[in-house]
């Protein structure tokens, strides 16, 4: 909810809410005892932390950077590797296609390995 009023305007998230709303799909798999699902969100919410992280200012970096490991270390153990790999091989493409490379001197990932 915060990133799509940061991120869309007031018809967008109309739009956004309606789409997940005709989802049929997306409310049968949560009823269905999956580990996909809980995956599938702590990968969302990982890359999301990522996302916030990189448009914050200083102050937030470290909120946002050990956000990314504490969401992580559901995933890691519920799949294995999947909840390292994924995320990382994702924000690895991001920053060789954007060129951002500064954002892994702007994110304090010690200090959220020891959530991990």
């Amino acid at each position: 909810m915060y990133y799509a009023e940061r991120a869309c305007s007031t018809q967008g998230r109309h739009f956004v809410a309606a789409v997940l709303a005709s989802s049929v799909l997306y409310y049968a798999l949560s009823r269905l005892i999956s580990l996909d699902m809980p995956v599938s969100s702590c990968l969302t919410a990982a890359l999301l932390s990522f996302l916030l992280g990189t448009q914050e200012q200083e102050k937030k970096h470290d909120a946002y950077s050990s956000g990314i490991l504490r969401v992580r270390s559901p995933d890691t153990l519920t799949k294995g590797l999947i909840g390292i790999a994924f995320p990382g091989m994702i924000i690895f493409l991001w920053m060789l296609v954007t060129g951002e490379w500064r954002v892994l001197r702007t994110m304090h990932l010690l200090s959220g390995l020891r959530s991990f």
